[in-house]
């Protein structure tokens, strides 16, 4: 009963010593993601819900807490990403992607509820590299990558160019960011 978007991950950090004799304690951690905040929380309460009925059906003592901070969904702003895009057009960077829907969990998501943010990623191997690997570690101290950072750094530094010295600009991508707030739970 949950949307596509969703991603439980989960281990059990502490089970006890052998699978045949109940341990006085057992301990698992849990990832929720979903792709946005208001729906995480309602994933977040029905699992704590799950937890507690198997807790009273076992007689087990449950106690939940977080053990690390969770990440907002990411607001991209899409007048800051044009701009961007514009710059890297003008710097060469012909094979621009739009952004990925699925990107993955980042603070920047955090940080796109307080403020106009962009979270870009430039391409530093082939189109199969996946995150996350040893293969993307190699790829991130290339040449290759070295370069992409390069352009992205000039694009980026040319993009808040725009941003301080254009005062339409910079109304436009905060009625972008004010519009989009009116969204969140």
């Amino acid at each position: 009963h949950l949307t596509s978007d969703v991603r439980i991950h989960g281990i059990i950090a502490e089970g006890g010593a052998a699978p045949n004799i109940v341990p006085e304690r057992a301990v698992a951690r849990f990832y929720f993601r979903a792709a946005e905040r208001c729906y995480l929380n309602q994933v977040v309460e029905k699992a704590k819900k799950v937890a507690h009925g198997a807790a009273l059906a076992t007689g087990c003592r449950l106690e939940m807490r977080n053990f690390e901070l969770s990440f907002d969904n990411l607001r991209s702003n899409r007048l800051l990403a044009a701009t961007f895009k514009n710059h890297l057009e003008a710097l060469g960077v012909t094979d621009i992607e739009p952004p990925s829907k699925n990107m993955g969990s980042t603070d920047m998501g955090n940080v796109s509820h307080v403020a106009p943010a962009i979270q870009p990623s430039m391409q530093i191997g082939p189109k199969t590299l996946v995150s996350h690997t040893h293969e993307f570690c190699q790829a991130a101290a290339s040449s290759d990558a070295l370069e992409a950072m390069l352009v992205a750094a000039k694009a980026m530094a040319l993009t808040g160019l725009d941003v301080l010295t254009d005062e339409e600009l910079r109304r436009q991508i905060r009625a972008e960011f004010l519009a989009g707030r009116s969204n969140e739970c």
